[in-house]
């Protein structure tokens, strides 16, 4: 009950009512500029005096909450933000849409960041139901698919995170599309290859294979895929088309076009140590992903670099060129699946912007399962370690006599 309405007919009523708006929005005013220079403890304890002088002003509330959100302050933060709701909703004076609109969007907002808080922390169930009750009521919200998608994840459910991942990428058809749709596009396909890798496990090798096939049309750039998928070929002895899957994964490891853009067009100035120590590391890397690919079809292991700049693989480089002209792709940054450590429990949710930006499911147990379900490696195959040395070894022949000559 408001002073005017205790005394309606009193001289001092209105005198008193002018002097408290007139002192709340000057504490208002500070706190604005409090929070324009970061400085939002500060601006808080503004605002809760302005607050105390006009109690029934809405918007009061719903700047506090918009601070309390910047502070990670969530229940604070949604308390305001009721305050703001009941007492815009019983104002007969102030009927405003675009208010309403505000609250309801804020909100969002909060409710978004308090689920990631809570996901980064672990507590998985509690996210899943907070995002399951957002779906009902924003059912046309990418992020929240995106968010549940994750959480899928973290359950080891991987069909239905991968449900709610093509899902939330539909919905990326009804607006500005990119760069998010390429996020989502990253976590769908590593979850189809992670349940491509469990489907080799199992020994569903048409499973696997048809998984993988999503993947390659979705991120053609990725070894990782081609090296499984060949093995998987040639576990159905498709010979040629395990031959093709081998040639892409080391042209996009081995060749001069890789290596130039990996290195964002400084491979021609880099010294013979360091090319030799590139080439060395990603040979490595070829011969332990494809495995007992190079065994059975490549005659001899130490001429993967020579077979990446070859004949063969023109049509690879040509598929390649005509991909990245069409997708008008940045090829400095090679697109690949990393591996991001779990966030401590005492970080900070960086917001929403940092969520869609990772983190990934993880990708590090992903090689050791590759090597795992291969089939057993033939003699002739070499270790990593054997490789790198017998490829050093040539180089340093080669360098030899060509100071003698």
């Amino acid at each position: 009950m408001t002073a005017k309405a205790i005394c309606p007919d009193h001289s001092s009523v209105d005198q008193l009512l002018q002097g408290l708006t007139r002192l709340s929005n000057e504490q208002r005013e500070r706190g604005m500029q409090l929070t324009l220079k970061g400085r939002l403890d500060e601006s808080i304890i503004h605002l809760t005096l302005a607050i105390a002088a006009n109690p029934l002003n809405p918007v009061l509330y719903l700047e506090r909450s918009v601070i309390h959100q910047r502070k990670s302050r969530y229940f604070e933060a949604l308390d305001d933000l009721y305050k703001a709701m009941h007492f815009h909703k019983h104002d007969e004076q102030m009927v405003d849409a675009n208010f309403a609109r505000k609250v309801s969007d804020h909100s969002l907002v909060l409710l978004i960041e308090l689920s990631l808080q809570w996901y980064f922390d672990g507590q998985i169930g509690i996210v899943l139901y907070l995002i399951d009750n957002l779906i009902r009521t924003v059912p046309d919200y990418f992020l929240v698919y995106l968010i549940k998608g994750d959480c899928c994840r973290k359950m080891n459910a991987d069909r239905e995170a991968l449900d709610n991942y093509e899902k939330g990428l539909n919905l990326l058809e009804l607006v500005d599309r990119h760069p998010v749709s390429d996020v989502i596009i990253n976590r769908i396909c590593q979850t189809r290859f992670s349940l491509a890798l469990k489907a080799v496990a199992n020994c569903q090798w048409l499973e696997a294979e048809h998984e993988l096939e999503q993947c390659i049309i979705r991120m053609p750039l990725v070894p990782e895929f081609h090296a499984v998928q060949g093995r998987i070929y040639l576990h159905f002895n498709k010979k040629e088309k395990a031959w093709k899957e081998l040639l892409t994964c080391c042209y996009l490891l081995l060749s001069d076009w890789s290596l130039n853009r990996r290195t964002c067009g400084r491979w021609s100035k880099l010294n013979v140590e360091e090319k030799d120590k590139c080439i060395a590391h990603l040979t490595e890397r070829v011969e332990y992903l494809t495995g007992s690919l190079i065994s059975s079809l490549v005659p001899c292991p130490l001429a993967l670099r020579q077979l990446a700049n070859g004949e063969v693989c023109q049509s690879v480089a040509q598929n390649i060129d005509r991909y990245v002209s069409e997708k008008n792709l940045d090829m400095k940054i090679f697109p690949t699946i990393p591996e991001v450590q779990r966030p401590s429990r005492r970080s900070k949710v960086g917001g929403v912007r940092e969520f869609v930006k990772g983190p990934w499911p993880l990708f590090a147990d992903a090689p050791r399962a590759v090597s795992s379900t291969s089939p057993g490696r033939s003699s002739e195959s070499k270790t990593p370690l054997v490789e790198k040395r017998q490829t050093r070894e040539p180089m340093e022949q080669l360098r030899a006599k060509k100071q003698n000559v």
